[in-house]
């Protein structure tokens, strides 16, 4: 305030009567000798800062209390930081519970489908059932196996996105056939339960379009999947259009999903897109799932340069969904007019054949289970099949006798699948080498084509994949990019 405005002015005259007020009432104890803190908003003017007020006792010669001392200090930035760092624990402590209820409900779906997988397996082993209660034992295994595959896709796809790492790569794409796909996956669970599942598309929607089949596969899976999931009667209504963006300047195409399901509550509504997190905790116990689905279609479709929003929802009478994604190219031609309905049951593409009678072929893995997997697979093919339990072993193998092709796991005692492969070009090895993985991100691929392998497979090993991939790089003559 400066020292000619407080010099012979009291206190009512600097401070004001309300203030005043609250100095007067501690005013008594501190000339008894004691201290007094005071937390007040202080006007001066156009001012309004919060000060901390110290009342300290003055004392004479005497150590008598002759009068008091004011002190004042600004603490509104302290106040401030102190806020804010409130602020900061209170988000943490709720990322922390809702981070530990994800992990909860991940332990729950994990070990839920590993449970079967184990279950099963020892009951197969005791080898007391008909060979009919055996093909269910095995469907059952193959089923929960899938199941974790999913989970664990999911978190992994979750995390790429969350670190910026996730790529698309847009590809012209036939419209019709990714509808019949997602109808024909879906339609049958639909049946399951009774209820029915409808795919409409407007005359206007291109019949092809440029994006990442992939990524779109996924996040309509997941939206149509979760509005039959949580459907117990009634129907799922899948309404496709395309509509102008005016503020990109580009057309999107708009997938309406409305469903007569469970709905939800306003509050629901609100964390269904927050990672970690579902509408419920209690959902992923009675609904199964992740709970990673609406947060990663929402992510995923923003990388189509597009969204997924919420347009609708009310307890017990349903929700209505939008998916949108950038069309990209467009043709000229029109959507052709398909009768998507009378699609009735799924249709499965039946596996292919092949032969591979005159092929020798040289295994690299250390894992029994796998080694005894896959030449499986192999020996039904008519493979002659030979097998390396490291890369030391397989390097050795290589080199000495001829091989059609090598299947090269990457991580190994003695010597791992890089350094193999090193060795091998090293000597200039022809051979085709293809690498066997659990490492499944797509830079794992990229650094697997970058060192050299014709291809990378990842595990857990499909038949298919493997037997495909085995062709090309044997007796076919399309290349795997």
């Amino acid at each position: 305030l400066g020292r000619k405005k407080i010099l012979n002015r009291s206190m009512i005259e600097i401070f004001g009567k309300r203030l005043y007020l609250n100095f007067k009432n501690h005013i008594p104890k501190v000339l008894s000798g004691q201290k007094v803190n005071l937390d007040v908003s202080f006007r001066c003017k156009e001012l309004n800062i919060l000060h901390l007020f110290s009342l300290v006792p003055d004392m004479n010669d005497a150590d008598e209390v002759c009068g008091f001392i004011l002190v004042a200090s600004d603490i509104k930035k302290y106040k401030e930081i102190e806020s804010e760092l409130k602020k900061a624990k209170k988000i943490a402590d709720i990322a922390n519970e809702t981070k530990s209820a994800f992990l909860a409900n991940m332990s729950h779906e994990i070990r839920t489908p590993l449970g079967a997988v184990l279950g099963f397996s020892e009951i197969i082993l005791n080898n007391e059932m008909s060979d009919f209660q055996k093909q269910n034992v095995i469907g059952a295994i193959k089923r929960n196996g899938q199941l974790l595959s999913n989970v664990i896709n999911d978190i992994l796809d979750l995390s790429k996105v969350e670190a910026g790492k996730l790529e698309v790569e847009k590809t012209n794409l036939l419209f019709d056939e990714i509808i019949i796909d997602i109808k024909s996956l879906l339609n049958l669970r639909a049946t399951e339960k009774g209820i029915k599942l409808s795919v409409y598309a407007d005359e206007n929607v291109p019949a092809v379009i440029q994006t990442d089949p992939l990524r779109l596969r996924q996040i309509l899976l997941n939206i149509v999947g979760n509005a039959i999931k949580f459907t117990r009667y009634g129907e799922v209504e899948v309404k496709i259009s395309l509509i102008h963006d005016s503020k990109q300047s580009k057309s999107l195409l708009a997938f309406v999903i409305k469903d007569t399901g469970t709905g939800m509550t306003h509050e629901q509504a609100e964390k269904i897109f927050a990672p970690f997190s579902q509408a419920d905790i209690s959902t992923t116990r009675k609904f199964g799932g992740s709970g990673l689905g609406l947060i990663l279609s929402k992510k995923l479709a923003n990388a189509l340069g597009g969204d997924v929003v919420l347009n609708k929802t009310e307890i017990r009478h349903g929700s209505t969904f939008t998916v949108t994604i950038d069309a990209g190219l467009q043709s000229k031609s029109q959507f052709k007019k398909l009768d998507l309905n009378q699609l009735a049951a799924p249709f499965e593409k039946k596996d292919e054949k092949f032969d591979f009678t005159n092929l020798k072929i040289l295994l690299a893995e250390d894992s029994p289970d796998n080694q005894f997997i896959i030449s499986h697979f192999l020996k039904a093919s008519g493979v002659d099949l030979k097998i390396a339990n490291n890369g030391q072993e397989c390097v050795d193998l290589a080199l000495s006798e001829k091989f059609d092709l090598v299947l090269l796991d990457l991580q190994m005692p003695v010597m791992g699948g890089f350094d193999a492969l090193r060795k091998l070009l090293k000597e200039n090895y022809k051979t085709p080498v293809i690498a066997l993985t659990a490492h499944a991100m797509k830079e794992d691929r990229r650094q697997c084509l970058e060192a050299g392998f014709k291809d990378h497979l990842s595990k857990p090993i499909s038949r298919q994949s493997l037997l495909k991939s085995i062709h090309h790089w044997t007796l076919g003559n399309i290349q795997i990019s």
